[in-house]
């Protein structure tokens, strides 16, 4: 008897994480994360990277793509972009973030306000400002030794940063801005 209580004692906690672990499994956020997992339907994807690569501190890398995804059975298009940072680690150096065209303009108003912070907005002595979007693209400015810096984290699962100087968010906004007016003229066609 005591040998089935202990066999059950250490199966059901198992179990237990088992089923949770399933629960966990994250939705899409965005709709470019929901149109790539439509099974039985060809998807045809279409992208380019848009503006310079973005270098940081520490040799890290950003760039922005560019995406139209094609459903063929449905005749549906959905239009947006990816920010990809890339840290250089020696392996899973890279982490990318979708975001719906829908979203890149409040993207682009977020990345303003934080370019016009350029000293503590608080009483405190340190802070951060923090904009993120559907699909787990996270900027923040914050204070540290050097002055203001900007962290680009992209990624929902294994997230990647790269640390910009304050100068540096205008380049972003540019190829963001120029991003959004392809993305435009795709829609049109």
């Amino acid at each position: 008897m005591k040998k089935k209580l202990l066999i059950i004692a250490l199966i059901a906690p198992m179990l237990l994480l088992a089923g949770n672990a399933k629960d966990k499994v994250e939705k899409p956020s965005t709709k470019l994360e929901k149109v790539t997992q439509v099974k039985g339907s060809i998807l045809v994807k279409g992208y380019q990277q848009i503006g310079a690569t973005l270098y940081g501190k520490y040799s890290h890398k950003l760039k922005v793509d560019v995406y139209e995804f094609s459903n063929i059975k449905t005749k549906t298009k959905t239009y947006g972009l990816s920010i990809e940072v890339d840290n250089n680690d020696k392996y899973n150096s890279t982490a990318s973030s979708f975001i719906d065209y829908e979203e890149i303009s409040s993207l682009i108003k977020g990345l303003e306000y934080i370019e016009s912070i350029t000293k503590n907005p608080t009483k405190l002595k340190n802070y951060e400002a923090i904009y993120k979007t559907n699909g787990g693209l996270e900027i923040t400015n914050f204070n540290s030794t050097s002055g203001n810096l900007v962290a680009v984290q992209a990624g929902r699962y294994s997230a990647k940063a790269i640390y910009l100087e304050l100068s540096q968010v205008k380049n972003l906004k540019s190829t963001l801005s120029e991003a959004y007016k392809k993305i435009k003229s795709l829609k049109k066609k």
